[in-house]
């Protein structure tokens, strides 16, 4: 379907009515990123905390120790090697 670009005037050729040809929607949604600074802290904040609350929901998860009892559980299955050296 061909349409009229409300924000340039350009005519594009879409399938869904978008109202803007994608060259002006890839501007909008560009601008509309945060740049870093203080709204990259602030959503990495908000990124961590969601992280904490999904696993206090999610008791059954336990990180610490986690390394150690993968390393035992693994050193139980191998066999241990006579090291002793005769000459």
């Amino acid at each position: 379907m061909i349409r009229e670009c409300e924000a340039c005037g350009k005519i594009f050729s879409g399938t869904q009515y978008q109202g803007k040809c994608p060259k002006c929607r890839r501007q909008v949604t560009a601008r509309n990123r945060p740049t870093g600074g203080e709204n990259a802290e602030r959503e990495e904040a908000a990124i961590q905390a969601r992280a904490i609350e999904r696993a206090k929901k999610n008791d059954r998860i336990v990180a610490e120790g986690y390394a150690e009892r993968q390393i035992q559980k693994t050193l139980e299955g191998v066999p241990k090697i006579d090291v002793t050296c005769e000459v």
